[in-house]
């Protein structure tokens, strides 16, 4: 999976004509065809995890959350009629992995991806990505 790009490799995307996008959704392709650089829309969440942590149950935990809520799964496609939703016909991985050096650089890469825009044709509008610092500490961006 590319760290650009939230979207996993072997999820396919199912146009749903009958779904045309809400007005806010329309709103929000709007801005991002303006300044695709945008985080505007975006609700950053950070947490310290001090303790072990293990990450197999975080995304399994992330994974149903998002098989529960069919909209984070959901981007924007152009159809004949104008953009509706497709949607992801599988549960996409989310969580990425980085190691970090120390507690700072960690703070600082939460605050960098809340200010990173979703490509709303390509990504799921959910990501999450855990800094690692130490076996007993760790920094979670959603």
């Amino acid at each position: 999976m590319s760290p650009d790009t939230n979207t996993s490799p072997d999820a396919d995307f199912i146009l749903e004509p009958d779904l045309p996008l809400s007005t806010m959704q329309l709103g929000m392709l709007a801005e991002q065809t303006l300044d695709p650089e945008a985080a505007r829309y975006n609700v950053p969440l950070a947490f310290r995890v001090d303790g072990p942590l293990r990450t197999d149950d975080l995304e399994r935990a992330l994974g149903q959350v998002m098989a529960r809520h069919e909209i984070l799964r959901t981007v924007y496609k152009d159809d004949d009629d104008g953009p509706v939703q497709a949607i992801a016909d599988r549960v996409p991985s989310i969580l990425q992995i980085r190691q970090s050096v120390d507690a700072r650089e960690a703070e600082v890469a939460c605050q960098t991806e809340a200010a990173r825009a979703f490509d709303l044709s390509l990504d799921c509008p959910v990501r999450a990505t855990l800094f690692v610092v130490g076996p007993q500490q760790n920094y979670l961006s959603l």
